[in-house]
């Protein structure tokens, strides 16, 4: 009989502020909290012989460099036995030779997830089973193992694109599609994917390939979406596990025009302003504040700066 070997999830992006479409929460930090009691409640719920690794393919924060409230929330929230790789919005600038000065680090030195290495994977012994976990951290595409491996079983945790037709964004990069991975995916048995926000799955060929898609609806966009994460078993099938999200909040959708005289004067401000290009977003948020912006306006350029990240 399968016994379960992971949680498969990614994408999580605690952040200490809500974002645009989820305003009206009366506490965000507690509406993060449910959804990580229902996570750390999990591992129990698959097997009571022995704790289930719970895999996360990236982006744990949404910043590198939150306050310190959400780092210690971090802490006693996020639940116990995490291996992870770093996405894009754990590193500073997205520069992973600066990890050590990111909130994801601090999360590493105290213990709470273990980090996996590029190029050092890291060997979990479950039961009789042996699992060996491959990191590909951003910026380290997924390439094959060199040696096909007879016992054990191989997972690549991976935070890189990946899409399949009707999961992607217009004209994706047809490198990032699952074919594509597939092929750089040799003597794996599973590959997991964060970064690409809409789950997935192909488990047709070899290896299965698993996208978690965001744990979090953040978007005006995702009213109807359901997080999920994924319980991979020893006979390489994979099943989603859908997160309660009834307590959510959303604001209601605006529907008002921008007025051409509005996006001139937005464009004009932007390119009188000197400043670095990492702080467009800053740039962007001051215009809202210092100008007489209407709220409809401010609602959409919120959630236009959320999917931009």
């Amino acid at each position: 009989m399968p016994i379960p070997i992971a949680i498969l999830t990614a994408d999580i992006h605690l952040s200490h502020t809500p974002p645009a479409a989820r305003s009206q929460e009366p506490d965000w930090y507690e509406a993060m909290r449910r959804q990580l009691q229902w996570l750390r409640e999990l591992p129990l719920k698959c097997s009571v012989e022995y704790p289930v690794p719970i895999l996360v393919a990236g982006d744990i924060f949404h910043r590198y460099n939150p306050p310190a409230e959400l780092i210690n929330f971090a802490l006693r929230e996020l639940p116990d036995n995490i291996y992870a790789v770093p996405g894009q919005h754990d590193l500073p600038f997205h520069n992973i030779q600066d990890i050590q000065k990111s909130a994801y680090w601090t999360l590493v030195e105290a213990g709470k997830i273990k980090n996996i290495e590029h190029g050092q994977p890291r060997r979990i012994e479950l039961q009789s089973m042996v699992v060996r976990v491959h990191g590909f951290p951003f910026k380290h595409p997924l390439t094959p193992q060199e040696s096909d491996y007879t016992a054990g079983f191989d997972i690549a945790l991976i935070h890189e694109y990946c899409w399949q037709k009707g999961a992607s964004y217009p004209k994706a990069s047809e490198e990032t599609n699952v074919s594509h991975h597939r092929k750089n995916g040799k003597n794996y048995d599973v590959l997991v994917f964060g970064d690409n926000h809409i789950p997935h799955e192909d488990a047709a060929s070899s290896p299965a390939i698993f996208n978690c898609g965001g744990f979090y609806r953040r978007t005006i966009d995702e009213v109807d979406y359901r997080p999920s994460v994924g319980i991979l078993y020893s006979d390489k099938t994979i099943k989603r596990k859908y997160v309660p999200v009834s307590d959510d909040i959303f604001i209601m959708r605006h529907e008002s025009p921008v007025l051409d005289q509005d996006i001139a004067d937005f464009v004009h401000y932007l390119s009188n302003t000197t400043t670095n290009p990492l702080d467009v977003e800053e740039v962007i948020r001051n215009y809202v504040i210092t100008h007489d912006v209407p709220e409809p306006v401010q609602v959409e350029i919120n959630r236009l700066l959320e999917l931009a990240k």
